[in-house]
This record gives structure tokens, sequence and C-alpha cells, in this order.
């Protein structure tokens, strides 16, 4: 059981390792390759859509096809893969094209922001102390983050400030709106068909073909490294880690994603950050931490 819990724990810690290894190499190409975001979001959502669906289709096509047997749950997979998941991989990736990897990953992560409100409206009760904490933390982060603390300026640009939070508006869409099914059915066989329905619905959204691609095995391999490691196998990393550790402990420590991102970001592509960004960065993991802990602890 202990050997478990660990390998859970490093699961969960790989899987935000996973995630910003796909920031980062996306960033890479946008600045150094000329790559679109606008080529590069329909691209990566519609392979990883068909890796995932051939993966289903030959270890478990009955799982796969399960929630097509439900005509109300089929139009929620479809839905959850246009307003959850394309919305969600789009803004992101958008965000790391007007600004970059570690600013996108920061922002993206006000999400619990996002999901705490929704609890509350649902629950009909106004936030508790930890939660306004929580709050005061993200409007902060994201004033020094955005302004360095001068008000009569924006350090980052309005677009990537624009993408950031849009970003954090469809991680909270993506995580609510295939709840239920995840419950019902095989978690890994609705995001097959949600990263499909998405992709296709981002060819016509985006236009792909209106964009330039010129392919070499350096932009092959960054592509590869985006879909496999910050795709498929950040969320199977992801799914162990939920099976033993908790989806609590397991979001937390995939937080690592904070980090890592903001490393690679500066370290590898010299991305330049102020003592201020890491100020307003570290405000947002702390809202991280509170409002995981406070989720955990009302489970409990």
């Amino acid at each position: 059981m202990k050997n478990k819990t660990i390998l859970g724990t490093i699961c969960g810690i790989m899987t935000g390792i996973c995630w910003s290894l796909s920031g980062v190499f996306a960033q890479f190409l946008f600045e150094t390759k000329g790559l679109q975001a606008n080529l590069f979001i329909p691209i990566r959502l519609f392979v990883a859509g068909v890796i995932l669906f051939l993966y289903m289709l030959f270890t478990n096509h009955k799982e796969l096809f399960a929630v097509t047997k439900n005509k109300k749950d089929f139009i929620q997979t479809i839905l959850s893969g246009i307003f959850g998941t394309m919305l969600f991989q789009s803004t992101f990736f958008k965000a790391v094209e007007a600004s970059n990897a570690g600013t996108a990953t920061v922002l993206q992560y006000l999400a619990p922001v996002f999901i705490m409100f929704y609890v509350c409206l649902k629950k009909n009760r106004f936030p508790n102390k930890l939660e306004l904490l929580s709050i005061f933390l993200a409007v902060g982060g994201v004033f020094l983050i955005s302004t360095h603390g001068d008000i009569h300026t924006l350090s980052i640009s309005p677009d990537g400030l624009f993408w950031g939070l849009a970003c954090a508006f469809g991680m909270f869409t993506d995580t609510l709106l295939p709840e239920k099914l995840n419950k019902k059915y095989s978690a890994i066989a609705i995001m097959a068909w949600s990263f499909l329905f998405g992709g296709i619905v981002a060819m016509f959204v985006f236009k792909p073909w209106n964009y330039p691609l010129e392919i070499d095995f350096i932009v092959l391999g960054a592509l590869l490294v985006t879909i496999l490691l910050g795709c498929i196998t950040a969320y199977l990393l992801y799914r162990y880690s939920i099976k033993t550790i908790g989806p609590s402990k397991a979001s937390l420590f995939s937080s690592s994603e904070l980090i890592s991102a903001t490393i690679l970001s500066v370290c590898w592509l010299g991305t330049p950050l102020m003592w201020v960004d890491f100020v307003g960065f570290t405000m947002i993991l702390f809202v991280v931490f509170i409002l995981t802990s406070e989720k955990q602890n009302s489970t409990t």
C-alpha cells in the first residue's frame, strides 16, 4: 500500500511535468519555428483524439461505444468535447502564443476559483474565510503578473491576459462538463470522444489549412512531445495518481506544472521574468494549495 502511495505521488508530479513540457514545446514551436496556434491547436486535438480512439477501439471497444447507446449522454460527450476540451486546449495555447508557457500555465490555475464560485452558488452559500483568502491571493497574483504593481501599465499583452483568463474558465468547464460522464463510463473513452469531436470542430473554427506548415524532424519531434507526453501520457499518469492517492492529492501534486513550466520557460527558452512575476506565481500557487486542501477536508 505504501509503495502504491509513493508511486501515485510520483505519477501526480510527473503529470504536471508532462503538461508543462507540452506548453514549453508549444512555445518553442511558436517562437522559433513560426508555427501558429491556429494551426497547432486543431492538429494536436485531432491527432490525440485519433490515437486515443484507436487505443480504446483495439483494447476495449465495448467501453468506447458504451456512451453512444445513451443519446443524452452522447450529446453531453460531444458538448464536453467542444465547450470543455476544445475550449480549454485552444485558449491555453493561444495564451502561450500571446505570452509564454509559464504565464499561461499560472493563469490557467485560476480555474479552482471558478470552481469554488460554482460550488458556492450551487450550495447557496457565501465563501468561507479560506476561500475569501484564495480570492484575494488570486486577484493579487493576476494584478502583479499583469501590471508588475503599476496600475498604469500592462506588463503582459492584453491578448495574453485575455487568453490566460479564458484558459482558466476553459479548465473550469473541462473539469465540470465530463464529471458525471467519467463516473458512469470509462474516463479514457470519454476523453477519446472529447478530443476527437473537439479536434473536428477545431478544424472548422481555426481553418489550419490557411496557415503554412514546414515539417522537419524538430517540428515533428516537438509535436509528438505535446501529443504523446503532454496529452496521452500525462492523462494516464493522472488517472493512476487519482486511483491510488485520490483526486485532491493528485490535483495538488500535478500543480508541479506551475513550477516546471516556469523553470523550463526561463532556463530553456530564455523567457524574461521579474521577481514580481514570481511573487504573483507564488500567490496563485497558494490558491491551488488552499482550495485543494479545502476540497479534501470537505470530503473527509
